[in-house]
């Protein structure tokens, strides 16, 4: 009874029962723990205790959600600030469709936990970065933030799209293709500077040539 009052939110019945010790830290035929139906509603009291009693954070889900992931994908800051500081909790793990903590936090423009953990180029299965996500909803802030912690706008997701095939927003399409601009420039630099060594190096094996050779015909006359 107890995974059936967890799901349907009866916490007062959870925490009645007269042994819950053993479930504190088990998982249900699904995978899921009671911090992750906790997670799932966003209960913030719920969530504080369970992680007060030390309720791992790294236990995953069939499809590879943790709790903190959870909580993520149905916009719950203040639970994922809770369940982060629960044991083992890794901030950077990824369900099994790839989807990051900073996808979340890109999706929902949650930029100051973006710069926390960073991992602005991980990808999902289809290809998509948080960059992408941050595009497709529009937030201007986040992909800037994105950006300037060295998010690629050069990625292309597994349908051909870049994030900015994705953004209708006109002022974020505007700064990805910056962005874009700022990259292609760099590249051209490099490349630049790549072409010129080699012509320095053969300048300078001609100038000492004629000093080697001069040095070969002396030693001959003596």
């Amino acid at each position: 009874m107890v995974w059936e009052w967890a799901k349907s939110g009866q916490w007062g019945q959870v925490w009645n029962h007269d042994d819950l010790n053993p479930y504190l830290h088990a998982q249900d035929k699904s995978g899921r723990t009671l911090l992750h139906y906790a997670a799932l509603s966003g209960d913030v009291s719920v969530i504080r205790r369970l992680v007060g009693l030390e309720v791992t954070g790294s236990l995953v889900d069939g499809q590879g959600h943790s709790a903190l992931l959870l909580a993520a994908s149905q916009g719950h800051l203040e639970a994922v600030k809770i369940i982060r500081e629960a044991p083992e909790t890794d901030l950077c793990a990824a369900d099994a469709f790839g989807r990051t903590l900073t996808h979340w936090a890109a999706k929902w423009g949650w930029n100051d936990l973006i710069r926390q953990i960073g991992s602005v180029n991980a990808v999902t299965t289809g290809g998509d970065s948080p960059l992408h996500w941050a595009a497709l909803e529009g937030r201007l802030d986040t992909v800037e933030t994105l950006l300037e912690l060295g998010a690629d706008p050069r990625i292309k997701n597994n349908r051909g799209e870049s994030p900015g095939d994705l953004c209708a927003n006109i002022d974020v399409k505007e700064s990805i293709q910056r962005s874009l601009d700022k990259f292609v420039s760099e590249e051209a630099t490099k490349v630049s500077v790549d072409l010129v060594k080699p012509t320095k190096a053969k300048a300078l094996n001609l100038s000492s040539a004629p000093k080697r050779q001069k040095l070969k015909f002396k030693l001959r006359t003596n």
